[in-house]
């Protein structure tokens, strides 16, 4: 189950990064930041609920 949730996780963050390099790409700036803030939120509800343990 860990390692299913491990790439849940890598594939998440990878689509985030690869939608906001895309909008860059296409010329919008405000688009591609707009996705930062979910990198954010997922630290903060992922990332240190593990860290918790």
């Amino acid at each position: 189950m860990r390692r299913l949730a491990a790439v849940l996780q890598i594939v998440a963050v990878v689509a985030i990064i690869g939608y906001s390099t895309w909008q860059f790409v296409q010329g919008s700036l405000a688009a591609g930041m707009s996705a930062f803030p979910l990198l954010i939120v997922y630290y903060l509800f992922v990332v240190s609920r593990v860290k918790r343990r």
